[in-house]
């Protein structure tokens, strides 16, 4: 069954009884709503699913890349961005279908750079190859963004698991970007949309960093 719901004067299509997901993550919705006021520019989506954050990014007339290695998400995007045709300019973004790190590896012997990079990963993902740990990842994943983003650019991280604490998670984010010339500006938790209880741990997954370029 599909439908469609509007966020802040975007519409969305949604699907019911087919995915075990229903094609966007309303729980992210406030983050999307304070970070829009901070896009600007060339932004890259990374893991962009069904496009939120595109949407909001070209709804604040930036260039967009959406990069994810599923072609049925990115189709559902592309879904998403006729359904607002009217409101955006469809010219300045760009859908690509690969693996992120391969990607990136790309933009890099390209010398293309970006000023707000938005990177979502999955707790755990595989591309039919390999399993990659998004914890982990960002390890060797942070120093190449830092190559393909412009000075005083943003990278906005997440971390999608209750088993790694805030603190943890931006501890080991300090340690991988102090050599990077690279800061921590601000931090986003589930809370800031659906409360949180300390007696139930798996609800307290979500976990966001906004970086910034020196």
């Amino acid at each position: 069954y599909k439908f469609q719901i509007y966020e802040f004067n975007l519409k969305y299509e949604i699907e019911i009884n087919q995915f075990y997901d229903l094609g966007i993550y309303t729980d992210m919705s406030s983050i999307r709503e304070q970070i829009s006021g901070k896009l600007f520019g060339d932004v890259l989506n990374l893991y962009s699913y069904t496009g939120a954050y595109s949407l909001v990014a070209l709804l604040k007339k930036c260039n967009v890349k959406s990069v994810d290695l599923s072609k049925k998400y990115l189709n559902w995007l592309d879904r998403n961005l006729k359904l607002n045709d009217s409101k955006l300019n469809l010219n300045n973004h760009e859908s690509i279908c690969m693996p992120v790190d391969k990607y990136i590896d790309l933009a890099v012997s390209e010398n293309t750079f970006f000023d707000f990079i938005i990177c979502d990963p999955p707790s755990a993902s595989t591309d039919g190859k390999k399993k990659t740990n998004a914890f982990k990842n960002y390890e060797s994943l942070l120093p190449k963004l830092n190559k393909v983003l412009k000075k005083s650019g943003f990278l906005l991280i997440f971390l999608n698991t209750h088993q790694i604490s805030q603190k943890k998670f931006e501890l080991k984010i300090r340690d991988i970007i102090s050599p990077l010339n690279m800061k921590i500006v601000d931090k986003y938790k589930l809370s800031q949309d659906c409360p949180t209880f300390s007696s139930f741990p798996e609800g307290n997954y979500l976990k966001g960093i906004l970086i910034k370029k020196s």
